[in-house]
């Protein structure tokens, strides 16, 4: 069997990009190729994993200094 897809709400991104706004995240996926999410019902996920190279792409982090700062905000 596949491994299941992990998914971010639009909450938890605001939350963790530092309590930004729902606007901002929009703003982000419009001009800062920031990835889109899947609509299920009126919820937006967005996946883990395309978040996460964004991020890596975006803030220049590579996968260990990734999980580095996860384990540091904890």
């Amino acid at each position: 069997m596949p491994d299941e897809i992990e998914y971010l709400s639009t909450n938890q991104l605001c939350l963790r990009y530092g309590g930004i706004s729902k606007r901002t995240l929009l703003y982000w996926r419009e001009s800062r190729g920031f990835p889109m999410p899947v609509f299920t019902a009126r919820i937006a996920l967005y996946a883990k994993k395309d978040v996460l190279a964004w991020e890596a792409e975006n803030f220049n982090l590579t996968a260990n200094q990734q999980n580095h700062e996860c384990k540091s905000a904890a």
